[in-house]
């Protein structure tokens, strides 16, 4: 594997992200992934916000624009695949070793935050993995959701991790069938995604998903109804 030099010497950490009309989650991603990562990746599909004016103010962003979108029954949206594969590109012209991806909406938590540098120094690790507590409003987290499995969520730039373009609206990673050492990251270290703070995002989420999965008006897309089990917020699940 080849060493490309960060801070300090050790191995070249970015973080990658899309963003359209985020302001609300913008800042609060960027100023924690600048504790993490050398370089903030941001390809902005087409703000109308103050997404990308926010983003600017850390010194560790850089946005490019990603201008291709695709329509369906009145929704637009940028292409998933094309998306992130811009995304990751970029971060390997960049000189990254390590490749994170993350939504925008979504942090590690403190005691990830904390591990981290460890584990990014640890030459035996080629993939991360991680739990993500899928949290509704200030009331807790989706259990089942959350703890059904690991998330793959860094991984080494030659790792040839790549996502799917046949269906642009669509989320869909191509990776190969075995990779050796994959570390799965353990609670209380996770990812927090803040999915659903308030009615007004669960509303404007249910009527994109509607139209990009073509789900029917009938109120299942509702988080509290395909969630599963809503628990409590322990207390290690911080920022």
């Amino acid at each position: 594997l080849s060493r490309r030099a960060g801070r300090e010497g050790l191995d070249m950490i970015i973080a990658t992200c899309r963003t359209l009309n985020e302001e609300r989650n913008i800042e609060r991603f960027c100023q924690y992934y600048s504790e993490i990562a050398d370089l903030i990746l941001i390809a902005d599909g087409g703000s109308q916000d103050h997404t990308i004016s926010l983003a600017q103010q850390f010194p560790k962003v850089h946005v490019e624009n990603f201008e291709k979108t695709v329509e369906r029954s009145g929704v637009v949206r940028n292409p998933h695949g094309e998306h992130m594969n811009f995304l990751w590109n970029w971060a390997i012209r960049e000189n990254a070793e390590w490749i994170i991806f993350d939504d925008c909406d979504s942090i590690p938590n403190i005691y990830m935050r904390q591990d981290l540098p460890l584990l990014f120094s640890n030459h035996d690790i080629n993939t991360i993995k991680v739990r993500r507590l899928y949290l509704y409003k200030d009331q807790g987290y989706f259990h089942n959701m959350s703890f059904a499995g690991y998330a793959r969520w860094a991984w080494r730039s030659d790792i040839p991790i790549r996502a799917d373009e046949s269906d642009p609206w669509q989320h869909c990673v191509i990776s190969p069938q075995e990779i050796e050492n994959e570390f799965l990251v353990k609670p209380p270290a996770c990812l927090l995604h803040f999915s659903w703070p308030d009615d007004e995002e669960i509303q404007r989420k249910a009527d994109f998903y509607k139209v990009a999965k073509e789900l029917p008006d009938d109120g299942t897309w509702h988080p509290t109804k395909f969630g599963g089990e809503l628990k409590p917020i322990p207390d290690w699940a911080k920022l």
